[in-house]
């Protein structure tokens, strides 16, 4: 857990306050707001594509169901 609390904090998502033998950890907000905008421009094309990706596995399943019945 340790290490993953240093990354978070290497990475400015953390602020981190000794209180005495024991460290204090807080989000900090802005570093989420920016990684939400970026993953908001790729999120609509992502979308359309995983939309699609199901309708093809839908597809396929029920072709595959049909060719079941047909034997």
């Amino acid at each position: 857990m340790s290490r993953q609390l240093a990354i978070l904090q290497d990475a400015d998502f953390v602020t981190v306050r000794p209180e005495g033998r024991r460290r204090l950890y807080a989000l900090r907000p802005e570093p989420f707001r920016e990684l939400s905008e970026f993953v908001t421009g790729y999120r609509a094309i992502w979308e359309g594509r995983l939309d699609r990706f199901g309708a093809a596995l839908e597809k396929r399943r029920r072709d595959k169901n049909r060719k079941e019945k047909s034997r």
